[in-house]
């Protein structure tokens, strides 16, 4: 019997079986398919050969053995094998059609192809085996998975901070109801898995009306799939949109979702996306839907092979939330951009059938399109007879009211091929503390049907008359409207109690309950007062917000959003204060979400009120409320969202508030400036919220109406005594240039800079006049200028690749250029008076130069593996210290050009701009992109002190002086700091009494503006904004040349556990400070 032949009767013998039925389709389509493609081949591989006789006589052996298919253990081992033949056929299919992986992968695929075939030889021995000596089965089916096209780097990155919206995949709970729905699960199962037909990914659009089940049919298939060795796809991703969340579920998170899934099924993907991360690290955040397309998954996805179809879930488009414009780019990528990614990728989508879906994928070549309407004609209504029988069929009383399960047909016909109408009929039928015979009676007087969607809207109808019974003219509707109004216009679901905390002063909280725990019917979590409420499905919101269709129960968004954003904002201010997550101490960062307590509805009101307001039209009304929030409860309200690491809300809900206001120019004016406040701040409150009152509010700018309003009432903090900041910066000028190309003879007496970028100028020390005219001779940017050490030499090198040495006396070139480096010359130093110089390049090299020749002296020294970009020296030139991009330093000898018992240091993970040793050669001083300065043990490598943090950009030169007392340091934003080695913290330039206890507390400063303890967790003091960095004096930083330092008054700064009591009158009495 030929292989295929023995295949379709083992699928037809096991068919029948329940636990294999599944499978055994799905391992036919496959099987089958990579077969044919296998026969087709010309030449056949000796390997695969074998393994179709070992599948062959499995199948075989599986046949004659019928009789033991009643035995629950071969069950087992039967349902093994159809899952282990659409496991293998999968890789026939690939491994058949090497094409569809590219030349570049045909020998990453031969090279792991013979022990994946050894192991699915081995596999269906051992389910044989089990068969044949009706044993249980053991075996772990066999699954290749992935093909890596680049090698495997080791990466340690952590996805946890990117955008991810956990509760957006699938729930089983809302899959179809069993034996319902499977004409259609099996037309989009064999569209999953069945071979790859197109060049690119293709996308499978199921619409339909809301309560169609097309929602239940999307988390069915993704359920199916979702497990790595079930049904042959190895991998998935799901994204269920919600309109109730819609906040979260935006077309901003789609992508970033879906590349973190594959992550964390995929190794491959995981280390592709890992070095796309670690590259821009942005991508961990970003609100563009085109970079997380292109970046976070078009790009991994080049890096590597799936073997199998990867399925990935989008159910409820038209409920997307997010901006138009990331909605449009969203749909965009979808329907025109697919066809970029791998075949083997199935994107499953459902939506409403709205026009704008219509024209987007009508049009693509790469789109599958069902109507679950027209495709579940024929089989809707049984369906719906095994749904009703299976959950009301056990009601006998039915029975006895409509005799031969008449109300099973009635029942039927009424739902009108509507899913929804089915499910909440059986809720309203089933809801606690009625009859059901009665309640089905209600439920089936006759109705109208003028609509496609009559039947839903006069099941709602019925449902809600027989709740509440209103009459047109009863008062108590307008408590159902407000009560449903802020469920429904809700942007997160609310709790009852949090109903109840929002609702107006004409409402009781007894009356919100009473009405809510009435509509188990149509809304869920109403069984507990603070559990989220919202509706069991989007229809039921539809059918309120439509008039001719709700009649007397319509609820108007356009009423109901002033409403609820009146008391979002009148909530904030009663319950918003000072420290409200009681954080005990100033010194800590932020707590874990879970830690912190907060009424769910004051956190909404907090979140959520702008939005609110963006769907109301300006009204004098809401204006004394809004002006009381801006001026009382403003910083308390960016506290909390600072605990909630959730400030970006407050600048959009600034520019929302300025574009509402219309008349109020006081109050659009403190919208603007709060706006920039939240600018300047933003990271500070997060981090800590406490410091939004003692680092934020006393360094805003003079002339900041936030800082007008509020600081007054905090007269317990830090001061700036001089050089505050007046307004604003549009832009950060302390950015003016570096401190390069500029630098001294070792006899003080001669100045030499480049020019215009590649021309030098000798200048006299004294007079600071030119000695003659420029020297030209470089082609581009000059980086580095060495004087010898007799001053009597200078070599240049730079952007050319060359190094050029001339005579300062005559300002004349005599050695050069000296060619070799393939890259950028950073850095060079004389060795032996002038006759040879070391040199250091982009290229990693390290180079030896007879400077009476121009050649190279034997071959480059490698002792990085980055671009080196400084060299130091010491006086009797007999150790050379050199520093690379990746922060390591490496000393060598400079008479045997060998690392060999010398010391290799980690400045850090960036830049080593300087290296420079002391005059006694015993201590290295090296500095760099990481804003800090460190000084070495040249001998032992070992740090020295503490690091000395040049807290205003990346240091591009320190150097030695006094008698290597004090250090000198020139950094990016054109300071030049002194730094005291010999400091003492008793010192009186240390400060007063309780200044220098905080220097000495917090002797740390790091380059984002913190002061901070050397302890375990580290102790926060308080936060520098930018502008006074390059100003800020702290430590043994002691001086700074060419500007005036900023000048902190502590005498009255209140903080750790005391930090509370910042707030008081600035006419109280001073304060100590406390630690």
């Amino acid at each position: 019997m030929p292989f295929l032949d023995k295949l379709e009767k083992f699928v037809k013998l096991v068919d029948n079986i329940s636990e294999v039925h599944p499978y055994a389709k799905i391992a036919w389509s496959v099987i089958s398919a990579g077969y044919k493609i296998f026969q087709a081949q010309k030449q056949r591989d000796g390997a695969l050969i074998h393994l179709i006789d070992v599948m062959d006589d499995t199948y075989a052996f599986v046949i004659e053995s019928e009789e033991l298919f009643q035995v629950e253990s071969q069950r087992k081992v039967l349902e093994k094998l159809a899952i282990q033949t659409t496991e293998c056929g999968h890789f026939i299919v690939d491994y058949a059609k090497n094409k569809s992986f590219g030349g570049r992968t045909l020998a990453n695929i031969l090279g792991e192809a013979d022990g994946v075939i050894k192991g699915f030889e081995s596999c269906f021995s051992e389910l044989k085996s089990a068969v044949q000596l009706r044993g249980s089965v053991q075996t772990e089916i066999v699954v290749l998975q992935t093909i890596k096209l680049t090698k495997n780097i080791a990466l340690d990155i952590n996805f946890n901070d990117m955008q991810y919206v956990g509760d957006a995949s699938f729930l089983p709970e809302k899959a179809c109801f069993p034996g319902t729905r499977t004409e259609i699960i099996e037309t989009i199962t064999q569209w999953v898995i069945e071979p790859d037909q197109a060049e690119g990914a293709s996308l499978f659009w199921m619409k339909g009306f809301a309560g169609s089940g097309k929602s239940a049919v999307a988390h069915t298939i993704a359920n199916l799939f979702h497990t790595g060795k079930r049904l042959g796809c190895q991998h998935w991703s799901s994204f269920i949109f919600d309109e109730s969340h819609a906040v979260e579920r935006r077309a901003d998170r789609v992508f970033s979702k879906i590349s973190r899934d594959l992550a964390a099924v995929s190794d491959s993907w995981k280390s592709a996306l890992g070095k796309i991360i670690q590259d821009s690290p942005d991508l961990r955040h970003t609100p563009s839907v085109r970079r997380q397309f292109e970046e976070l998954v078009l790009a991994p996805a080049k890096e590597v092979v799936f073997i199998g179809p990867i399925l990935i879930v989008i159910d409820a488009l038209d409920e997307c939330g997010g901006t138009l414009d990331s909605r449009q780019e969203f749909l965009h990528n979808l329907s025109t951009r697919l066809s970029e990614l791998p075949p083997n990728f199935r994107i499953l989508l459902t939506s409403r059938p709205q026009k704008e879906f219509e024209d987007a994928f009508l049009r693509s070549q790469y789109v599958t399109l069902l109507d679950i309407q027209a495709a579940s004609h024929g089989s809707v209504d049984q369906d719906l007879t095994v749904y009703y029988e299976a959950r009301l069929g056990g009601l006998t009383e039915l029975d006895e009211g409509w005799p031969n399960k008449k109300w099973l047909s009635e029942l039927t016909e009424r739902s009108e091929g509507l899913f929804q109408w089915a499910f909440t009929a059986c809720e309203y039928i089933l809801e606690p503390g009625w009859s059901p015979d009665e309640q089905l009676r209600n439920l089936l007087t006759p109705t109208f049907t003028s609509t496609d969607l009559a039947g839903l809207s006069d099941l709602y109808k019925t449902i809600l008359d027989n709740i509440f019974r209103f009459s047109e003219n009863d008062r108590r509707l307008e408590r159902f409207r407000s009560v449903l109004g802020r469920i429904l216009c809700a942007r997160k679901p609310l709790s009852i109690n949090d109903l109840s905390a929002l609702r107006s002063h004409e409402e009781s909280s007894s009356m919100v309950k009473s009405i809510v725990q009435r509509m188990g019917p149509v809304l869920g979590g109403v069984s507990t007062e603070s559990g989220p409420i919202q509706a069991l499905h989007t229809s039921f919101r539809d059918f309120l917000f439509s008039p001719e269709r709700s009649g007397i129960y319509h609820i108007d968004p356009s009423q109901e959003e002033p409403r609820l954003t009146k008391a979002c904002l009148t909530s904030m201010n009663r319950e918003l204060r000072l420290n409200i997550a009681n954080m005990p101490s100033s010194h800590t960062r932020a707590p874990p979400l879970k830690d912190i307590i907060i009424a769910p509805h004051l956190s909404y009101s907090s979140r959520f009120w702008f939005d609110h307001l963006t769907t109301v039209p300006f009204s004098e009304e809401l204006v004394p409320v809004l002006h009381t929030f801006m001026t009382q409860h403003f910083l308390h309200w960016l506290e909390l969202l600072g605990l909630y690491d959730e400030i970006h809300r407050a600048r959009n809900a600034m520019q929302t508030l300025r574009k509402w206001l219309i008349v109020d120019e006081a109050l659009i004016e403190f919208a603007f400036d709060a706006e920039k406040f939240i600018n300047a701040f933003g990271d500070v409150i997060t981090a800590s919220p406490p410091h939004l009152y003692l680092s934020a509010l006393p360094f805003a700018p003079l002339n900041s109406l936030i800082a007008k309003q509020f600081l007054p009432q905090f007269g317990n903090t830090l001061r700036v005594r001089a050089g505050q900041q007046p307004e604003y910066a549009a832009l950060d000028l302390t950015k003016i240039g570096r401190v390069e190309r500029l630098t001294y003879s070792p006899d003080m007496k001669m100045i030499a800079t480049s020019l215009h970028g590649n021309d030098l100028l000798l200048w006299d020390a004294e007079s600071v006049t030119p000695l003659g005219d420029p020297m030209t001779g470089h082609t581009d940017m000059i980086r580095f200028l060495t004087f010898s050490q007799d001053g009597k030499r200078l070599v240049t090198g730079g952007n050319d690749h060359v190094l050029r040495v001339w005579d300062t006396e005559t300002r004349k070139l005599v050695s050069g250029p000296l060619s070799g480096h393939t890259g950028d010359v950073r850095a060079a130093h004389f060795l032996n008076g002038h006759n040879r110089i070391v040199s250091s390049s982009y290229d990693a090299d390290i180079r030896i130069w007879d400077t009476e020749s121009g050649r190279n002296i034997g071959e480059p020294l490698k002792f990085h593996r980055s671009h080196v970009y400084a060299l130091g020296i010491t006086q009797d030139q007999a150790r050379v210290a050199s520093g690379s991009a990746d922060g390591m330093i490496h000393v060598w000898d400079a008479a045997t050009l060998r690392c060999d018992g010398h010391p290799t240091m980690n400045h850090g993970s960036d830049i080593v701009w300087s290296l420079v040793y002391s005059s006694d050669g015993e201590r290295l001083l090296s500095a760099g992109d990481d804003h800090v300065i460190r000084i070495w043990n040249s001998s032992t490598g070992q740090l020295i002190g503490n690091p000395l943090e040049d807290h205003s950009g990346p240091i591009t030169k320190a150097i030695f002086a006094n008698n290597d007392r004090i250090v000198v340091s020139a950094s990016f934003p054109g300071r030049i700091r002194v730094w005291n080695l010999d400091f003492d913290e008793d010192s009186e330039e240390m400060g007063t009494g309780g200044e220098k206890e905080l220097r000495k507390s917090f002797p740390r400063f790091r380059s984002n503006g913190w002061v901070y303890s050397d302890d375990d967790p580290e102790k926060l003091l308080f936060w520098v904004p930018p502008h006074y960095h390059s100003t800020f004096v702290w430590g043994c930083c002691r001086g700074i040349i060419g500007a005036n330092a900023a000048v902190i008054d502590f005498d009255r700064f209140r903080h750790g556990d005391n930090w509370m009591d910042c707030l008081t009158s600035s006419d109280d009495h001073p304060a100590s400070s406390s630690s």
